[in-house]
């Protein structure tokens, strides 16, 4: 899963079947099992605004899709309480065709055990920069760029940050 949010400049000379689709992202509370980490972990939504916005083709499958807008999400350690608290409003695109998610900003990426492919481990991290991910089976992390911040090693020590 990743909550990413995208504010990019729209390129001219594509003839669109329809206007974009505005519509608002809903973000409520998250709770997942250890696994992305060691130990089970909550979202909790201090801010969202975020939305998306979609164009599509005559028929109606989705081109392209920007997300955008301001998240903020306290993250806690369920098992020691420990949690922080981080802006990860993006923004970042989708497009359809390659199925190539493309962040900029900060991003908040999570993945269980096997989901970028057979034996790969869990992890949770903030990627400060750009990120491209394949969002296909199995999705996989094409480049970062920037810092990123292992979420689990934060979260792991104790007290808040």
């Amino acid at each position: 899963m990743l909550v990413v949010m995208v504010s990019l400049a729209l390129w001219p000379g594509r003839a669109w079947a329809d206007k974009p689709e505005r519509l608002p992202i809903p973000t409520e509370d998250l709770s997942i099992p250890a696994g992305a980490c060691p130990f089970p972990v909550s979202f909790h939504v201090v801010t969202n605004n975020e939305h998306t916005i979609t164009w599509s083709d005559a028929e109606g499958n989705p081109i392209r899709t920007i997300i955008q807008g301001q998240v903020v999400l306290e993250i806690t350690n369920t098992a020691t309480g420990t949690s922080v608290t981080r802006n990860v409003s993006g923004p970042g695109t989708i497009t359809y065709a390659d199925m190539l998610f493309v962040g900029r900003g900060s991003q908040l990426f999570f993945f269980f055990p096997d989901e970028l492919g057979p034996g790969t481990p869990g992890s949770m991290f903030i990627n400060r920069g750009r990120v491209v991910e394949f969002l296909g089976t199995p999705r996989k992390i094409i480049s970062q760029t920037g810092q990123q911040e292992d979420l689990c090693a934060t979260l792991s020590v104790s007290g808040s940050g």
